[in-house]
């Protein structure tokens, strides 16, 4: 596959470190080759697929998408429902 397209990341360093072991773990990858292959991984385990430049998700991932979204903003308004009332009101 022919890689065009770069990225550049701002990191910790701590993930720095991270990305280092890992590509050790995964047989002595370059950063870049372990990058790629958990963006696979990822696209993996949402059911991405690639049709032809026209990127899209399988209704599977769509709803895993926005549940997690809706789950963030729920999270960061500070009016997260205790674990099992799903029907807090605001006070």
């Amino acid at each position: 596959m022919l890689k065009t397209k770069r990225i550049g990341l701002i990191v910790t360093k701590e993930e720095k470190d991270w990305v280092v072991l890992l590509a050790k773990l995964e047989g002595g990858l370059s950063q870049a080759s372990l990058i790629r292959r958990l963006i696979h991984k990822a696209a993996e385990e949402y059911n991405l697929t690639a049709n032809s430049n026209n990127i899209s998700l399988s209704p599977d991932a769509e709803l895993k998408t926005t549940l997690a979204a809706a789950t963030a903003r729920v999270e960061t308004s500070g009016n997260a429902p205790v674990q099992g009332d799903l029907t807090r009101e605001k006070v």
